[in-house]
């Protein structure tokens, strides 16, 4: 009888062990199932998409300021704004009805430099001092004939 009792014990332990192993696999499932989702753990499918449809982007820094920024906006058009480590616009690059434009701003947003279609359809390219205003220009503008360069002084008239 002895034999008998110490084999039913064996059983219920291992029995009980059998549980205790079915009852961590049933509570580890979850945690694996989200660590799957997170990409933690890999899949069969790939983190690259085909496409991503969206109207606006922006990527950020490590301190989730934005750097880069590309969106579409009804009067600059189709555009990108590249941004300095402090969030400020640097450089912008734009697609607007008349053509393209390339930007590169000064510390209080202003453009200092312009490389932009005109209003002919020519390629001109303008210049600013730190107050905006131009200073220099090469390329064809709306109502002049030829093409040219100027360079203007502080006093004088810019179109």
């Amino acid at each position: 009888m002895h034999h008998l009792e110490a084999r039913i014990q064996r059983l219920e332990r291992s029995r009980s062990r059998n549980w205790l192993l079915i009852l961590a696999i049933l509570s580890g499932l979850p945690l694996l199932m989200a660590l799957a989702g997170t990409g933690l753990i890999p899949s069969g499918d790939s983190a690259v998409s085909e496409r991503l449809v969206t109207r606006s982007l922006v990527i950020v820094d490590e301190s989730n300021r934005p750097r880069i920024g590309l969106g579409v906006d009804e009067e600059i058009g189709s555009s990108i704004f590249i941004r300095d480590e402090t969030g400020r616009p640097a450089v912008s690059l734009a697609a607007l009805s008349s053509g393209g434009s390339i930007s590169i701003l000064n510390d209080k947003g202003q453009q200092v430099a312009v490389l932009s279609t005109s209003g002919t359809g020519d390629g001109q390219l303008r210049l600013s001092d730190s107050q905006g205003r131009t200073v220099g220009r090469i390329g064809r503008w709306a109502g002049e004939e030829k093409a040219g360069i100027r360079f203007y002084e502080h006093d004088d008239p810019v179109p």
